[in-house]
């Protein structure tokens, strides 16, 4: 991988998450708090919508193209982790975009493993509510 395409980012994507979108996310991962199923719950919670899970914006990356990666097969989920200046609801439309923080490699035997470091920004209203930390990984055997 050309580490010049450190920084690269992604085409702006608009993302909007229905409460059912939420409520099969929550089922799917075994969240049984009614804040993610029902707008009344959520609102006595003191939300102004339905909460998005704080995992869920794993799923945004499935609406963006991300070119440095299209001609990767068989990426392995490493890591990820999630930080929130604000709640992300239902029925907002965010702006999202994929941004390139870091790509390492490591040789082990004759396999080469690339790590793809990247982060999802989250914007409403041009405002960061969220930023998702992303490892992806890539390998390839027979190198020596």
């Amino acid at each position: 991988m050309d580490a010049s395409l450190i920084g690269s980012t992604t085409k702006v994507q608009s993302i909007c998450i229905s409460p059912q979108e939420i409520k099969e996310y929550a089922e799917a991962i075994f969240i049984h708090n009614g804040i993610y199923i029902g707008q009344n719950t959520a609102i006595e919670e003191g939300y102004e919508d339905i909460p998005i899970p704080p995992t869920m914006p794993i799923v945004f990356w499935k609406s963006i193209h991300i070119p440095w990666l299209s001609t990767l097969d068989g990426l392995v989920h490493t890591n990820q982790s999630f930080h929130y200046d604000q709640s992300l609801l239902a029925n907002r439309t965010y702006e999202c975009v994929v941004e390139l923080t870091n790509v390492v490699e490591k040789r082990r035997h004759n396999k080469r493993m690339t790590f793809f470091e990247h982060r999802l920004l989250i914007y409403f209203q041009g405002e960061l509510h969220g930023t998702a930390f992303t490892t992806l990984m890539a390998m390839e055997e027979g190198v020596t």
